[in-house]
C-alpha cells in the first residue's frame, strides 16, 4: 500500500507548495505596485522586481515538478490495482 501512501504525501506536498505560490505571487504584486508608483525607475527597484518574478518563477516551476510527480504516482496506482483484479480474476 506504499503507492498510496506516497499519492497522499505528494498532495499534501502539493497543497503546501500552492499555499507558497499564493504568497510569492503576493510578494510579486506587490513589488510591481510600487515599481509603477515609483517615480524614479532605478536599477535597484527593477532588480527587486525581477527577484519577485524569479521567485514567482522558481515556485511555478516546483508545482509542475510536483505535478509531475503525481501522474507518475496516479499511474502507479492504476498499475497497483490493475495488478490486484488481474491476480483475483485468477484465484475466481
Amino acid at each position: 500500500m506504499c503507492v498510496f501512501s506516497n499519492y497522499i504525501r505528494l498532495q499534501e506536498e502539493l497543497k503546501d507548495l500552492q499555499k507558497e505560490i499564493i504568497t510569492v505571487t503576493k510578494n510579486y504584486n506587490n513589488e510591481i505596485k510600487l515599481f509603477q508608483k515609483g517615480n524614479i525607475i532605478d536599477s535597484f527597484n527593477a532588480e527587486k522586481v525581477k527577484t519577485k518574478f524569479d521567485d514567482l518563477r522558481r515556485a511555478n516551476e516546483q508545482i509542475e515538478s510536483k505535478q509531475t510527480d503525481i501522474q507518475k504516482a496516479e499511474k502507479e496506482i492504476e498499475d497497483y490495482l490493475t495488478a490486484t483484479n488481474q491476480r483475483l480474476t485468477c484465484l475466481s
